[in-house]
């Protein structure tokens, strides 16, 4: 069993180009591993479709 983050680094040790969006309950800053997932999106719950949305055309504009 793993977190998110732990999943996030397994992933992009085998697929360095994806794309991330967190979604958490906490607050950005106490995340762990923040530093390291700088790069990525990160959404606080609750947030709605548009939110998302966004956050996913950020992260198309990037690449």
């Amino acid at each position: 069993e793993m977190n998110g983050v732990e999943l996030w680094h397994h992933l992009k040790a085998a697929h360095p180009h994806l794309h991330f969006v967190f979604a958490s309950g906490y607050a950005p800053e106490t995340l762990p591993d923040t530093q390291a997932i700088s790069r990525a999106s990160i959404l606080s719950k609750p947030f709605n479709l548009q939110t998302l949305q966004t956050a996913i055309d950020h992260k198309e504009k990037v690449t």
